[in-house]
């Protein structure tokens, strides 16, 4: 038996083994394509880096310009300041700046008694007087009267060869008396000695009113006083106060107003020094219940197209006595804008240069 013969054969490619040259070849561009990748990171740094720098650069332009801006605000407020301290009214002004100091001062002191004594169960003490607003510390500079002041300005109007006299007209009507006895007071504490008040009493229906009324008239005769046997609203009773009056100018008055304690002397000094004037207005202010300033009205020189918008005429007005009987005093029938009714017809007739 024939068996063949099985012959197994393996055929093998030659294995190539690398040079050292290829090795480093090889190796060398591993190493540059690391490289490269190195630099692109790099160079994205680079871009982003410049970006910063550009905006850091004009946060620091800014930075600057700012700077400079607040040194010159710095400046001027410095001169503004060397200035107001080198000033008359600074001056003027510093006791009223260490009467605040020392309000504050108390104001801690009455705080920390009134805690103490809360503690020990004890009564607290009375609330610390209320502290001066801004325009409270001028007024009481600038705008209030001192002795040797009202001193000089009796004897100016004492040395006055001919002083008008000054009607000044109230009509009344159910006052609170606090109120009421508040504006005959003003009226009774003026430095110019030669007015009359004139008062319409409307018919109130409360009787305190009539009585503190006389009371006041019987005090001084320069109180004229009328009661009026029905109620005619305020252009009807302020007639009635004006048909009293004697006075070469008529004042209004209402019967809740006061007056500061030089306000006809001005009127009277002003009538003087502009004899050819008929109409004459004041500055004006609000008071509270604690008879604090509050709201101060300024006015401009005389406005006809400002006037023409509202009345800021009243308070105080002034008339020329001839010139309100002329033109018959006030229309019944407007209450509520009588005044500027009165006005607006006082204007027409004597024009705005008056």
């Amino acid at each position: 038996m024939h068996t063949p013969l099985t012959t197994s054969v393996t055929s093998a490619a030659p294995t190539l083994q690398p040079t050292p040259l290829a090795a480093e070849l090889a190796d060398t561009l591993k190493e540059l394509r690391l490289q490269r990748q190195r630099a692109v990171g790099t160079e994205s740094i680079l871009a982003r880096l410049r970006g910063d720098k550009k905006q850091v650069d004009q946060q620091l332009t800014d930075a600057f310009i700012h700077i400079r801006n607040l040194e010159a605000l710095v400046a001027i407020q410095k001169a503004e300041h060397d200035a107001l301290r080198a000033s008359h009214s600074w001056r003027l002004t510093r006791p009223l700046r260490g009467l605040k100091v020392l309000s504050r001062e108390l104001s801690v002191v009455f705080t920390r008694l009134r805690a103490g004594k809360a503690a020990m169960g004890t009564p607290l003490l009375a609330e610390p007087v209320q502290q001066l607003t801004e325009y409270e510390q001028w007024v009481a500079t600038y705008a209030t009267l001192s002795d040797s002041q009202k001193g000089a300005i009796q004897a100016e109007v004492r040395a006055w060869a001919q002083a008008p006299t000054l009607s000044v007209i109230m009509p009344v009507y159910n006052t609170p008396l606090r109120f009421l006895r508040r504006a005959i007071d003003s009226v009774l504490g003026q430095l110019y000695p030669h007015w009359e008040l004139c008062i319409a009493d409307d018919a109130s229906t409360d009787p305190n009113v009539m009585q503190v009324l006389q009371e006041y008239a019987r005090q001084d005769a320069r109180i004229k006083l009328i009661a009026r046997p029905a109620n005619g609203h305020i252009a009807a009773a302020s007639n009635s106060a004006l048909a009293l009056a004697t006075g070469e100018f008529v004042c209004l008055l209402d019967h809740d107003d006061a007056l500061t304690t030089d306000a006809l002397y001005m009127l009277a000094k002003a009538t003087r020094q502009h004899p050819e004037a008929d109409l004459f207005y004041s500055d004006e202010d609000k008071i509270d219940g604690d008879n604090r300033l509050l709201d101060p009205y300024f006015k401009p020189d005389w406005n006809p197209d400002l006037f023409l918008s509202y009345n800021y005429f009243n308070h105080l007005a002034c008339f020329r006595g001839s010139l309100l009987r002329e033109l018959g005093g006030f229309r019944v029938g407007l209450e509520g804008s009588e005044d500027y009714d009165l006005v607006l017809r006082a204007i027409h007739k004597v024009g705005a240069d008056k």
